[in-house]
């Protein structure tokens, strides 16, 4: 998969290093191609950074990822108008692509076909890998009751998303629409 997004690591203030990316994005027209990490279900910076960050071994990093057509504009501003206000660029790397794994559990036959199409139907450049349901048909059992031990019918699905940052995103937008669906948080491969 081609890589499109580069993750960068900024040091030093956090509302203004998140300011000088947006800007520099927007004043490309890429504003909408910024994600910053820890934000929706992206991964959040490692736990030893941030507890060096609270004891104030290390000063605040910013994790984010940006489209990679923007990452020579950001190298030189960031690099040159940066260091004055304590904006330094301690590391990028390339984002070969983003997964996304999912769970979902119904009892109700209209919501497993929904479920079903929802994930057959995948935009984009998006694409589904190890996806498996288990159907469960108990005849004996009383339709969906809310406290039964055991419901006529169940349907269990997991799985995981793959594809560019941007089209999981969006998607993973819909699928948290749907209160069903178990979203974890999305993995990043470098390379």
């Amino acid at each position: 998969m081609e890589t499109l997004y580069t993750e960068w690591v900024l040091e030093g203030p956090e509302a203004f290093a998140k300011g000088m990316v947006l800007g520099i994005a927007a004043s490309r027209g890429k504003a909408e191609k910024v994600f910053f990490c820890g934000d929706g279900g992206l991964p959040a910076e490692p736990l030893l950074e941030r507890v060096l960050e609270w004891v104030k071994v290390r000063k605040d990093r910013l994790h984010c990822l940006v489209d990679r057509e923007l990452d020579p504009v950001l190298e030189g501003i960031l690099g040159a108008a940066g260091k004055p206000y304590g904006l330094m660029i301690c590391g990028k790397k390339a984002v070969r692509f983003a997964a996304l794994p999912f769970t979902y559990e119904t009892f109700s036959p209209p919501h497993a076909e929904a479920l079903e199409k929802l994930f057959a139907a995948l935009p984009g450049s998006l694409r589904l890998e190890r996806y498996e349901i288990k159907k469960t048909l108990e005849p004996g059992a009383r339709g969906a009751e809310l406290y039964a031990p055991c419901h006529e019918f169940a349907v269990r699905a997991s799985g995981r998303i793959e594809g560019p940052v941007d089209e999981l995103l969006l998607f993973r937008g819909r699928m948290a629409e749907n209160e069903l669906i178990e979203s974890k948080t999305i993995e990043l491969g470098y390379g």
